[in-house]
């Protein structure tokens, strides 16, 4: 008796702390969902260690950004790289605004051995040596992103995102099938998951114009990670994935689970984008 007790005990804790997040949605989206990964390992570790039978040539979809914390500790997300028009030997990503610690900009401004950087899945790396995050930048919301720039990566078969052209109000009310890395430590963009219709948000608010949900596995330090789709020559950054945040009843599915959001990139964003990847500093 005493054990049937304890178990329910623990399953009306867990229903009141699930009540608790779902009542509090907002604040868990701009709080514990977008925090990027802390790790305590080298931060000049030469290979992602989950990166294990990725062959030579397969193609790279994303980049990881780390910015120091300490001599042992870093902040770690994932980046988008960008196909532009500049011919200046940078590269251009982007990346979601919370990947970057609070004093981003004291950090991008110490000297190379010491600032953020990019790093790809073998162990090459570049300092970041300009960043500029998006107006009324606002974890969490829709202007949770902002472009680095770095020395082109030598990263073989590194995908370079064109920004889309896309009206996302004629579609919200549709799935957009998109591709997305099966984990934080994997170049691939083999899982296949979609940008959920209008129906399916859960975050409303002038706020979050432009942030919708997915349904796509995602886990701590995924974010800024792209969401993409394929085509035959190019590919198509769709949007960044900005966190997740637990539910006690999932629109979509109307179970207890963890929800995604992507901020999708509409034509106001890609105008933003090429403004800032002009102007940075």
């Amino acid at each position: 008796m005493r054990i049937v007790w304890s178990i329910l005990a623990l399953f009306l804790a867990l229903c009141f702390t699930s009540l608790a997040s779902a009542a509090s949605t907002i604040k868990m989206i701009t709080t514990q969902t977008l925090e990027p990964s802390r790790r305590t390992d080298s931060i000049g570790a030469r290979v992602n260690a989950m990166d294990i039978g990725a062959r030579e040539h397969d193609p790279t979809y994303m980049l990881s950004l780390r910015c120091p914390l300490s001599t042992s500790e870093y902040i770690s997300s994932r980046i988008a790289v960008l196909r532009t028009h500049l011919n200046d030997g940078n590269d251009y990503a982007i990346i979601s605004g919370h990947g970057l610690p609070t004093q981003s900009a004291e950090v991008m401004s110490q000297p190379k051995s010491k600032g953020c950087f990019v790093m790809d899945f073998s162990g090459n790396r570049q300092a970041v040596d300009g960043f500029a995050l998006s107006e009324n930048y606002a974890a969490g919301t829709r202007t949770d992103w902002g472009v680095i720039r770095f020395k082109a990566m030598p990263t073989q078969n590194l995908v370079r995102y064109n920004l889309p052209n896309i009206s996302w109000e004629s579609i919200k009310n549709s799935p957009v099938p998109a591709r997305f890395a099966f984990a934080r430590g994997l170049r691939d963009h083999n899982q296949n998951c979609e940008i959920l219709p209008s129906r399916y948000q859960v975050l409303t608010g002038k706020q979050f114009d432009g942030v919708m949900a997915h349904n796509c596995r995602a886990i701590g330090g995924q974010s800024g990670s792209p969401l993409s789709l394929s085509g035959d020559k190019d590919d198509l950054l769709l949007g960044i994935h900005l966190g997740r945040t637990w539910m006690l009843k999932s629109p979509v599915t109307g179970r207890p689970e963890f929800q995604g959001f992507v901020r999708v990139i509409d034509g106001a964003m890609v105008d933003e984008i090429n403004t800032l990847v002009e102007r940075l500093p």
